[in-house]
């Protein structure tokens, strides 16, 4: 003969509803505070807030660049695709690999011509075709 065991644990009762929006509450309170403080770092580092306007780059990408001195739209334009996404050298028999300011991003060399044709255009430097 088996005993019977009562269920001793609790019963939460919720609101999947109520839950629901109790999570989407908290991400969007915790993707302010970081975006906050993103722009605080950005404020600090002197990035202005134009560049925030091209195409593909992120706040992530604004701060690296920041890091680097990159802080305007002139300076973002007068950058070289090499000098962003790097490049390899070769010469006698030894192969160079040098990183650009956003290696660690992987944007292809395509979309890093198109952010500094943008910039370029926000510049001034050419005009828009």
């Amino acid at each position: 003969m088996s005993a019977h065991v009562p269920n001793t644990r609790p019963q939460l009762m919720f609101d999947r509803h109520e839950v629901g929006i109790a999570l989407e509450t908290s991400r969007r309170d915790q993707r302010e505070h970081t975006e906050a403080s993103f722009d605080a770092k950005l404020k600090d580092l002197g990035v202005a807030d134009e560049l925030k306007g091209i195409p593909g780059i992120t706040t992530p990408m604004l701060m690296a660049l920041g890091e680097q001195g990159i802080k305007t739209i002139e300076d973002f334009a007068s950058c070289a695709t090499d000098d962003l996404v790097g490049w390899i050298e070769e010469g006698s028999g030894k192969i160079t690999k040098h990183r650009g300011l956003l290696h660690r991003f992987w944007i292809s060399p395509r979309e890093c011509e198109a952010m500094i044709l943008c910039a370029r255009v926000e510049a001034g430097w050419i005009e828009k075709a």
